[in-house]
């Protein structure tokens, strides 16, 4: 008879289970955040007309697709550290570019001129005009300081994207501080601007981590969207991917409070580059 009871109840809490862990699924993934404001931004890497790039591109006639768009609904773009400082009743996004591959220079700066559209780039300082070999992709080429400082000239905002793109929240203090400190100077350097806003390499960060970045100077983050730590001054980003349409940039651009596979998708890829700080383990990784 027990062993009958313990049955059924198994039986019964197997199918409660099944909505109950739906519904939960489905708040991670299409529940609205609670954020500081309604600014949002889309997070690239590389903009490009190949596919070596792996998942994390996006080709270049798609964004021109998703910039004509926006800039037809007449949608605001800001750059981050303005981002941060609106009131939250204030709506647009921000158009993000980490690691500062040169792509950007060639392929999606005369896009952003056309539409007169603003955007942040995060080079990564110590590739500056080399070869991107901290990626666990095929090495690219990244912009150089005079394409670096054409880009600030005409407008867009240069952020940090730390010195050799480690997992800042593998580091030592001091490590921490170094790749943080540095790589705000190298820019301040070449672009003869204050550099306040930071992007987090492979999107890994927390309290500690946000902490050490304001203490060095920075005033504003990208950060991925749902992040348990949200707070004054990070922006919340969509990835973007190669399987991406313009329509589905433009979503998660408005972020439908209905469920979308889009918004789906990029609040699941996000947790893969957390395997790259264990594939490129690095001797600096001290907290292990």
């Amino acid at each position: 008879m027990y062993l009958e009871c313990m049955g059924i109840l198994s039986l019964v809490l197997a199918i409660a289970g099944v909505p109950v862990g739906t519904g939960l699924l489905a708040r991670a993934l299409f529940g609205r955040s609670h954020t500081p404001h309604s600014i949002r931004g889309l997070l690239f890497h590389s903009v490009t007309d190949s596919s070596s790039a792996g998942f994390s591109h996006c080709r270049r006639d798609i964004f021109a697709q998703y910039a004509r768009l926006i800039s037809q609904d007449n949608i605001r773009t800001f750059c981050v550290t303005e981002a941060a400082r609106q009131a939250s009743d204030v709506s647009g996004c921000c158009l993000t570019f980490d690691d500062g591959f040169s792509d950007f220079y060639e392929l999606v700066l005369p896009i952003l001129s056309r539409y007169q559209l603003k955007a942040t780039i995060f080079p990564v300082t110590g590739f500056i005009g080399n070869e991107s070999s901290w990626d666990i992709f095929p090495q690219r080429e990244h912009l150089s300081i005079r394409q670096l400082r054409e880009i600030s000239d005409a407008g867009h905002e240069i952020g940090s994207h730390t010195v050799t793109h480690p997992d800042l929240t593998l580091l030592s203090p001091a490590d921490l501080d170094r790749e943080l400190r540095d790589s705000k100077a190298t820019l301040e350097d070449i672009t003869g601007k204050q550099v306040t806003s930071l992007s987090f390499p492979c999107g890994r960060w927390n309290s500690s981590t946000w902490k050490a970045a304001q203490e060095a100077g920075y005033t504003s983050a990208t950060i991925y969207t749902r992040h348990r730590h949200v707070s004054p001054g990070t922006i919340p980003v969509f990835g973007t991917y190669a399987f991406d349409t313009a329509d589905d940039l433009y979503t998660k651009t408005r972020l439908p409070r209905e469920a979308n596979t889009g918004i789906a998708r990029a609040r699941i890829m996000p947790h893969y580059a957390k395997g790259t700080s264990l594939w490129l383990y690095r001797r600096e990784y001290s907290v292990l």
